[in-house]
């Protein structure tokens, strides 16, 4: 089992059984583009808040 784990505050951000797991659990919940879509239809992509409040790295638990 793997996690994401904050540097500063050692706050767990995800949890999944695979590095690659935790990350797309990282990136679903903390994504830095959205996908929106314009008043023609067109689909389009913007910067998204909240980003990560600080690093994290991946540590087996």
């Amino acid at each position: 089992m793997y996690a994401a784990v904050g540097v500063q505050t050692n706050k767990i951000y995800a949890e999944a059984n695979l590095k690659s797991e935790v990350m797309n659990v990282v990136h679903q919940k903390y994504a830095s583009y959205q996908k929106c879509m314009n008043g023609s239809d067109r689909e389009s992509e913007r910067l998204n808040y909240p980003v990560l409040p600080e690093p994290i790295s991946i540590k087996r638990l």
